[in-house]
């Protein structure tokens, strides 16, 4: 019997569980590279205990600045997963912009992808 899909970290489980090859796909380079489900899963799995092992509680905020990447969708279900809530902010954002609102949503962590973004 299949468990009932309800939360996100449930999508998240049953993703990871699927054993596909190919669960993602990403653009490097012009070339377009499977990411198998054991790989999804174990990058998901680590982040989040990685989010908690920080000291992150349940209900801090974690703010994801990035542009659209699997490593986007990896660390928003590590977000999920420990409890959680992510704040996406667009990577195109004035750095002004981006303070105001890493402030006023008081995020506890901040995923970026670039050297650039964090700085």
């Amino acid at each position: 019997m299949t468990k009932e899909i309800r939360t996100l970290c449930d999508i998240f489980l049953s993703a990871a569980a699927s054993g596909k090859p190919d669960l993602l796909l990403s653009n490097v380079a012009g070339t377009w590279r499977p990411i198998a489900a054991a790989d999804f899963g174990f990058t998901v799995r680590a982040l989040s205990l990685g989010l908690n092992g920080l000291g992150l509680q349940p209900g801090d905020r974690i703010a994801i600045l990035s542009e659209n990447r699997p490593e986007w969708a990896m660390a928003d279900y590590a977000i999920q997963c420990a409890g959680g809530w992510s704040v996406p902010i667009y990577p195109t954002l004035p750095a002004g912009q981006i303070a105001a609102l890493l402030k006023d949503c008081a995020a506890r962590a901040l995923f970026v992808s670039t050297a650039e973004q964090l700085a």
